[in-house]
């Protein structure tokens, strides 16, 4: 389920990409693959961009949750009038691995980009296939 200023939507299609990093975090330079979530409903296009290391993803165990807030690196949020980066908002994130390849990812943001309010949340399972 995706709830974007109180409007939810059901029929949600998820892709999960891997791409490259190179990140100085907690004073440690950090390289690897990293996932973008994107979520696309009812021509509303929102991504969860990270540096959250997909062999981290890879170790976790079934019902693990973990806080991944800090490796959010945007929220991309695209509709009829633009793409816009919600990044600069109060956002929480959560990965829960619930079976082989299935993780349910929750997210909650507030923001205010180019006058608007923008309130999302995300409670959806996605497959990764490693």
């Amino acid at each position: 389920m995706i709830i974007i200023n109180d409007k939810k939507y059901d029929n949600v299609l998820k892709k999960v990409s891997f791409g490259e990093y190179s990140v100085m975090q907690d004073g440690k330079k950090r390289n690897g693959m990293a996932p973008f979530i994107s979520f696309n409903c009812d021509n509303i296009l929102l991504g969860i961009e990270t540096n959250y290391d997909k062999k981290w993803l890879e170790e976790l165990k079934i019902n693990d949750k973990q806080d991944i807030s800090k490796y959010v690196t945007d929220i991309p949020y695209e509709d009829e009038k633009g793409w816009v980066s919600l990044i600069l908002g109060k956002d929480k994130c959560f990965i829960t691995k619930v079976k082989n390849n299935v993780f349910t990812i929750e997210l909650k943001c507030e923001a205010d980009e180019c006058s608007e309010h923008y309130s999302i949340i995300i409670n959806e399972d996605v497959e990764i296939s490693f």
